[in-house]
C-alpha cells in the first residue's frame, strides 16, 4: 500500500532569491542614411552649417557615400567656402561611375569664382553623362556668358528650355544673354513672359529691375 503521508515541502520564505540583470546593450546610433536625411532637411531650411555637420557624420560612417560628398559640397558653396566645396566635388568625381551632378556642381563653383576655363569642361562632362538634365545646359550657358560667348549661352538656354519648358531661371538667364547681345526686344519679351509664370520673389525682383533698366 503506498505511503500517503504528505511530504513536507521546504520553507523557502527565508531564502534569498538571486536576480541577474542582463548586460546592457549599446543603443545603435543614427545610420549614415539617417544622418544624410537630416542634413538634407537642414539644407532645405537653409541651415547650411548644420547640414555640413550632418553630412560629415554620414561620410564618417560611410566613406563611399557619394551623395553625402555632393550635398556637403553644395552646403559649403552656400556658405561661401568654395575651396571646401571643390574638394568635396573632387572626391565625388573619383568614384566609379563618376557623378554628373558632381561635375555640374563643381562647374557652378568655378563660375562663382569667375573661372569659366575650368567650368566649361565640367559642364561638358555633365552633359555627356546626363544629356537629358536641363540643369546641365543652364550651367554651361552661364559659363558661356562668363566667357562672353553669348551666342553659345543662348543656344544652351534654348536647350534647357526644350527639356524644361517655362523654366523661370532659364528664361531669365536667356534674357540676360539677349541683353548682352544687344537684342533688347527679345530680352524684354522673355522678362515679361517670365513674370507671368509666378517666379520666386527674388527672381521677380531681378526681372522687374532688369525691365526698368531696359526702359520697358
Amino acid at each position: 500500500m503506498p505511503n500517503l503521508q504528505a511530504v513536507a515541502k521546504p520553507d523557502t520564505t527565508d531564502q534569498t532569491t538571486e536576480y541577474f540583470t542582463p548586460l546592457a546593450t549599446a543603443t545603435p546610433g543614427p545610420t549614415a542614411g539617417e544622418r544624410y536625411a537630416k542634413g538634407k532637411a537642414f539644407a532645405a531650411a537653409e541651415k547650411y552649417q548644420e547640414a555640413v555637420d550632418e553630412f560629415t557624420q554620414a561620410i564618417n560612417l560611410d566613406r563611399e557615400f557619394v551623395n553625402a560628398y555632393i550635398e556637403r559640397g553644395i552646403a559649403y558653396r552656400h556658405l561661401g567656402d568654395y575651396r571646401a566645396a571643390t574638394a568635396d566635388f573632387d572626391a565625388a568625381i573619383k568614384f566609379v561611375p563618376p557623378s554628373p551632378v558632381a561635375f555640374r556642381e563643381r562647374g557652378h563653383v568655378y563660375v562663382l569664382r569667375g573661372n569659366f576655363v575650368k567650368a566649361l569642361p565640367d559642364f561638358d562632362q555633365a552633359i555627356k553623362l546626363q544629356p537629358a538634365d536641363p540643369e546641365n545646359f543652364l550651367g554651361r550657358g552661364q559659363a558661356h556668358m562668363l566667357a562672353r560667348s553669348f551666342d553659345r549661352s543662348v543656344a544652351d538656354f534654348n536647350r534647357a528650355l526644350a527639356l524644361k519648358p517655362k523654366w523661370p531661371e532659364a528664361i531669365f538667364q536667356r534674357a540676360k544673354a539677349f541683353q548682352s547681345r544687344g537684342q533688347r526686344q527679345n530680352a524684354i519679351a522673355d522678362l515679361r513672359f517670365l513674370l507671368t509664370l509666378e517666379p520666386s520673389d527674388e527672381l521677380q525682383k531681378q526681372a522687374e529691375a532688369m525691365l526698368n533698366e531696359l526702359g520697358a
